[in-house]
């Protein structure tokens, strides 16, 4: 039988995760209980070992500090609002987490933005200092944008910092990395990541402000005396230091994490020692290794040579800094929310970084590089070109150049403005490779005022089964840009007899034209009343009443900008 691997270090990394930053503050723990926790990390659930995380959390759980639990995803299939506090902040009570934590079973999405925001505001009547711990596997999967109601809620007064546990990301991907620490960093806490059980046992050792719970010692029988052995030579207690410098002859990194690796070339997809700290000091037996260290979109690989002496070894990442902003306007106000900033090597398609903050810092390897980043939902690129060198910080500042972009609808050519049952819509000017087109923004106000990047678009708007399209309309920096619509359509309202019963009556509108084998477009369909009103662009059209088996037709005509009334009356009570 295959032996399972050790899940004791995962267990104690989030048990000394949510103890070491908790104290003298309320703390609301809220779980991922999605569908996508069923997924295993060493051959076991993540829901399951979170349950026995929060378990053993609880035994340890300081008994004057308070605790409660928050739950998404664990109700419903598909359902946002599936959110739920199973145990409200307070003194802890044993029984009543154990029986809570025991029922979580996995269904739904991830909530993830709209969970931290709920515990933030269930925590906001306490003087105390609020801490949330997020613990989730995957990206927001509810529309949500998580760096936007991070900032909000830590500006909003409440004393609030939220950690993140992320589970096995390596599925899930950059952009739920991305989410998780922002929201972290956002309110002044902590993201950390779980890869494996021998990874996590590495981050306790470097996170846990309290020791692990110790067993209690086996009692041993007292060894006979032996002789006193000829002494050794003594091998160093470590025999590596490794660190890392941004260029060659710079300052060592003394802080932040690195991602070290040490493996022997004869396996090399199997790791004999690793570290998230800036210095990395282990102690293996002598050969020949590869030593791998990779911190930010950096990554370095030296083959090195140990004996059983220490040896202190620098790698050199040969990278720099770069930092960014983008304005609304040249001295206008900082952009904060739904930015998606991507980083190009010069004159490439390759992605070297990305990021959804407000402030992007990233350490990427020295060169010449292409910033884009774009607003919302808007397609527009604002680009910028920067070098970056070793060891040095460059900040580069764009502006999105937005204007306001104003849409009203029309009947007819020069007739009555529309203003209810509309909806507008703005999509890029330039279409997918299957023909499809990106959607910037919507209304459904009468007279929407869009605030979008500067640039060229497609405007559309609907009026029940009419629609109106203007091909390109253009948005120009600092200026508002103002568009008419004509749908060329007009109202057709039909009635039939008072007396003909609801239950069974269908109102269907038909194309007037016939294709060969005789069938037509059905256009629009209502049902159960007497009366209907449809909007339509004007031409001819073939009206169908049906009521039960039977059905009478006719042909109308709709003109733009005008309301045309007509009746229907079934044939059992049409004059003969």
């Amino acid at each position: 039988m295959k032996k399972q691997p050790n899940s004791l270090p995962f267990m104690l990394f989030l048990v000394l995760l949510l103890t070491c930053s908790l104290a003298h503050a309320n703390t609301l723990i809220v779980l991922d209980a999605s569908g996508s926790m069923w997924g295993q990390i060493e051959g076991k659930a993540k829901i399951q070992l979170a349950k026995n995380v929060l378990s053993e959390l609880l035994s340890r759980w300081p008994a004057d500090e308070e605790v409660g639990l928050m739950v998404y995803g664990h109700r419903a299939k598909g359902d946002c609002n599936d959110i739920e506090v199973l145990i409200p902040v307070g003194s802890i009570d044993q029984a009543k987490f154990k029986a809570a934590i025991s029922s979580i079973s996995p269904k739904g999405m991830t909530p993830m933005t709209e969970a931290v925001r709920r515990a933030a505001e269930t925590l906001r009547s306490s003087e105390k200092a609020a801490t949330v711990i997020l613990i989730s596997d995957g990206e927001e999967t509810c529309d949500q944008n998580p760096c936007a109601v991070a900032a909000e809620l830590e500006k909003s007064g409440v004393a609030f910092t939220a950690h993140v546990v992320g589970f096995d990301l390596e599925s899930a991907g950059d952009k739920a990395r991305s989410q998780m620490n922002c929201i972290a960093d956002s309110t002044g806490g902590k993201f950390l990541e779980a890869h494996s059980a021998s990874e996590l046992l590495t981050a306790l050792s470097e996170v846990a402000a309290l020791p692990p719970a110790t067993p209690e010692p086996t009692p041993t029988e007292t060894p006979t005396p032996s002789p006193t052995p000829t002494p050794v030579p003594v091998k160093a207690a470590k025999n590596l230091l490794a660190q890392l410098v941004l260029l060659e002859g710079g300052e060592p990194l003394s802080d932040g994490s690195v991602s070290w690796s040490l493996k022997t070339p004869e396996k090399p997809n199997k790791q004999v020692a690793f570290s998230h700290a800036a210095v990395f000091e282990t102690s293996v037996p002598a050969g020949t290794y590869l030593l791998t260290a990779k911190r930010g979109e950096v990554s370095v690989e030296q083959e090195i040579t140990l004996t059983d002496e220490r040896q202190e070894v620098t790698l050199n990442l040969n990278a720099g800094y770069l930092s960014a902003k983008v304005f609304v306007s040249e001295g206008g106000e900082q952009l904060s929310n739904d930015l998606r900033w991507r980083v190009f090597r010069a004159g490439t398609t390759k992605q070297a970084a990305f990021s959804y903050n407000k402030e992007p810092q990233w350490l990427i390897p020295a060169g010449e590089y292409e910033v884009q980043v774009s607003w919302g939902n808007s397609n527009a690129l604002i680009k910028g070109t920067v070098s970056v060198l070793p060891g040095e910080s460059e900040s580069l500042s764009l502006t999105l150049g937005a204007g306001i972009l104003k849409l009203k609808a029309f009947a007819s050519e020069g007739g009555e403005q529309l203003d209810k049952d509309l909806k507008f819509r703005v999509l890029s000017e330039a279409t997918s490779l299957d023909g499809k087109r990106e959607q910037v923004a919507y209304s459904y106000e009468a007279a929407p005022a869009f605030e979008i990047a500067a640039g060229k678009y497609r405007a559309e708007v609907t009026w029940g089964n009419a629609t109106g399209i203007q091909e390109i309309v253009e948005v120009k920096a600092g200026e508002a840009s103002e568009y008419a619509i004509n749908l060329n359509a007009g109202v057709l309202a039909l009635s039939t007899s008072e007396d003909q019963p609801t239950d069974k009556m269908h109102w269907e509108i038909y194309s007037s034209k016939t294709r060969l084998d005789g069938s037509r477009d059905k256009i629009a369909v209502k049902s159960y009343a007497r009366t209907a009103q449809f909007f339509l662009p004007a031409g001819k059209y073939l009206v169908r009443l049906r009521i039960g088996d039977s059905a009478q037709e006719k042909e109308i005509e709709v003109t733009a900008g005008s309301r045309t009334e007509d009746s229907v009356i079934p044939a059992s009570e049409a004059p003969h």
